[in-house]
């Protein structure tokens, strides 16, 4: 069934398969426009700056150019050096496609977001105060380890160990960060304006303690941006913070005591509304404000005008993330009607604007919701599909004709992933054999014409109920034997 398949999709490629304007011109003029007006600053050299001025170090030693991108390395460490890194032939392409609009390796996040015009979400936009330096960095973003004391519901094992060992029953990540990658940021540090830590939870991540020592030493000014759960506050957290330049940024989700300890499994709501007044208060005597970083889901939306009028209260900006996983929690999953309703609730409510401040938040909120109208079209569009039980094979080559082949390459490469991903746990070697994996199938689909039949190949490959068979043939075969095997799929749809 063509539905199946549309399921499948990657929601980025959904939006444009669904919608026949975007089949083949995914990012209009008209859109890159009206995104580059709303960005401060304006106009940009690039789509996105990120690739110019920051560098986001993962926590299996991969770096990129953002924590959305994780598929265009710039470089791995302890493989290559920082420096290596900033400099590399893989940094330069990047920078080349993005000043070329084109969001094709690996900012697909942003891509969707841009078509959804929900551009206060764009991660692209984060980088634009940004200046550049043609030498060195002046962000760094860090995420070098994944300890953390929760278990959130929307969150996995990669981003907490607590999760990773409890909940997902496998060995601990263990980080390729060291004391020679801290030594390696000195000749960094002095350039910087900026820097962002992620977790796991920050302030439980040991490494991290070491590099804002550094930092407060070499670069005082330097703003110091932590992601924190606002759990931790102890001595060693309130020393720090009086001696550098930290920006608070708090991950919360739920106003309500027994909502939040239900989403945020193991935190204690009144510790860590309690800790966010203390968060709060340090900011405020140093001039600065905190950020709200809110995941709206299934189980919260109706929360999210109390966010808005709470973070103007609080002198804080709000961020909404996209959750796309578990499925059962993801706002976009939901039907018609469901969104329908959600739509309704959030269209009954405004907000002042008489500050800066205010007009951001408000600025969120309402992008947010015209996220929610566009998993709302994509809703009704699919399940105008899902009612034909059947799909005949005219209708079948209507719909895959209209498809461009590196979208079904795309939704068969994610398939391979998660079911690699269902049945290994070691995560260097699992990414190091899913790039030997996509490489080799790449190089057998691109001897073939990129046409209909190589098309309904991919799509008899892709609709497999299980991926057992194809991960055994990736495994233990070479190129010449997988192109034959191909090579008969085509042959047969040739004939028909």
């Amino acid at each position: 069934m063509i539905s199946r398949i549309i399921d499948n999709f990657p929601s980025w490629i959904k939006g444009q398969v669904s919608n026949p304007a975007h089949a083949n011109q995914p990012l209009t003029e008209e859109i890159i426009e009206a995104y580059n007006e709303s960005r401060i600053n304006h106009p940009h050299q690039s789509l996105c700056n990120a690739p110019f001025s920051n560098m986001y170090f993962g926590h299996n030693g991969s770096v990129t150019a953002c924590c959305y991108n994780r598929t265009h390395e710039l470089g791995t460490y302890p493989n290559q050096t920082v420096k290596e890194t900033w400099t590399s032939a893989k940094a330069e392409e990047l920078r080349a496609l993005l000043s070329n609009n084109d969001l094709s390796s690996g900012c697909e996040s942003c891509e969707k977001l841009l078509l959804s015009k929900n551009f206060e979400a764009v991660i692209a936009k984060n980088y634009d105060l940004l200046p550049y330096s043609k030498d060195y960095p002046t962000k760094l973003e860090f995420e070098l380890d994944n300890t953390c004391n929760l278990e959130c519901t929307m969150c996995f094992g990669e981003f907490s160990s607590s999760i990773r060992k409890n909940r997902e029953k496998k060995p601990l990540l263990t980080s390729p960060y060291d004391d020679a990658f801290v030594d390696q940021l000195e000749e960094f540090i002095p350039d910087l304006h900026s820097t962002r830590f992620f977790g796991g939870e920050p302030f439980l991540i040991d490494i991290y303690y070491k590099i804002w020592d550094r930092i407060v030493d070499l670069n005082p000014g330097c703003e110091i941006v932590v992601q924190t759960n606002a759990t931790i506050l102890n001595s060693r957290v309130e020393e720090l913070l009086s001696k550098g330049k930290f920006k608070i940024n708090i991950s919360i989700d739920s106003l309500e005591k027994e909502s939040y300890e239900a989403i945020r499994v193991n935190a204690s709501f009144d510790k860590v509304m309690s800790n966010i007044a203390y968060f709060h208060d340090y900011s405020i005597k140093r001039g600065r404000t905190i950020g709200l970083s809110v995941c709206p889901m299934t189980t919260n939306w109706k929360e999210l005008p109390a966010f808005i009028n709470y973070s103007n209260e609080m002198d804080a900006y709000i961020y909404f993330n996209i959750v796309t996983f578990p499925e059962h929690l993801s706002i976009g999953k939901l039907n018609s009607g469901d969104l329908n309703e959600i739509i309704n609730f959030l269209e009954k409510y405004d907000f002042p604007t008489d500050s800066v401040l205010e007009n951001s938040n408000r600025q969120h909120y309402f992008d947010f919701l015209k996220q929610v109208r566009a998993w709302y079209k994509l809703a009704l569009i699919t399940e105008k599909e899902q009612q034909n039980n059947f799909v005949s094979n005219g209708e079948l080559t209507r719909h895959l004709d209209a498809l461009d082949t590196a979208q079904l390459k795309n939704v068969f490469y994610q398939k391979i992933e998660r079911s690699y991903r269902g049945s290994n746990s070691n995560n260097v070697d699992r990414d190091r054999v899913l790039k030997e994996y996509f490489t080799k199938t790449n190089k057998v689909f691109d001897r073939f014409n990129q046409d209909l039949s190589l098309k309904k190949a991919i799509y008899a490959l892709t609709e497999r109920d299980s991926f057992d068979e194809i991960l055994e043939v990736l495994k233990n075969e070479n190129e010449e034997q997988i192109f034959n095997r191909v090579a008969t799929l085509v042959e047969a749809n040739n004939k028909n």
